[in-house]
């Protein structure tokens, strides 16, 4: 059973049918054998795993922790465990609060330096990599947005520029002055820059030669490419 607030559409696809999603962290919690936090760290998630959701754990629970630091309240943990109200508790993260713990082991925080984490991000860079450089869709960018979509057409541009007024108007009316079709358009937005992925009809080499310096021209354009689909 898991809960994830934010959870996409296109996530949720990826979801094992064994996995029966919970409406809220009380209904994940209450029966749970096994509870492990999988969260970033941040105003909303520091402290997220308190004394108020040890109390609608079972006194059997075990507890894992490997997001971050804070995430559970260590304190508060202890506590639980003096007075029987939790079972065990599993962490790469320490404190003074539960150091010589018999109910508590603390783990060395290495994940991302075994063997294992290093070949799968390697893998997953250069799939990612792949996608933008052969489709345009963005995955898992510092700098700019996630936007993925479809590429079903014969050629698709896409531009970066920043994130201010106009911008959709003024690609738009460029390609429909040189009698470009748009047959699909998403644009999404990170702090100052955007990312726009343009749909496109067939248009020739030299008609491409001619997009790509024009929309560079436009203000506030940094890049622009047009890319062909593989059929």
């Amino acid at each position: 059973m898991a809960y994830d607030p934010y959870l996409t559409v296109e996530a949720a696809w990826r979801l094992s049918d064994h996995i029966k999603r919970a409406t809220s962290i009380a209904d994940a919690v209450k029966d749970a054998d096994f509870v492990t936090a999988h969260v970033p760290k941040n105003e909303e998630t520091t402290g997220l795993i308190a004394d108020a959701k040890i109390a609608q754990m079972t006194p059997n629970t075990i507890l894992l922790n490997f997001s971050r630091l804070g995430i559970v309240d260590n304190k508060a943990v202890a506590e639980a465990l003096a007075e029987h109200r939790l079972g065990k508790y599993y962490t790469d993260f320490s404190d003074a609060t539960i150091l010589h713990n018999d109910d508590i082991v603390i783990m060395p925080h290495i994940g991302g330096s075994t063997i294992e984490a290093e070949i799968n991000c390697a893998r997953m860079a250069a799939k990612q990599t792949i996608e933008f450089l052969e489709t345009g869709n963005i995955i898992n960018s510092v700098n700019l947005p996630n936007v993925s979509a479809p590429f079903e057409s014969d050629h698709r541009i896409t531009l970066i520029h920043k994130n201010i007024p106009n911008m959709i108007g003024q690609i738009s009316t460029y390609l429909a002055g040189r009698g470009i079709n748009i047959e699909n358009l998403v644009n999404k937005a990170k702090d100052k820059y955007a990312y726009t992925m343009i749909n496109i009809d067939k248009i020739d080499q030299a008609t491409q030669d001619k997009v790509v310096p024009n929309l560079e021209q436009i203000p506030a354009v940094t890049r622009v490419r047009i890319l062909t689909h593989k059929k």
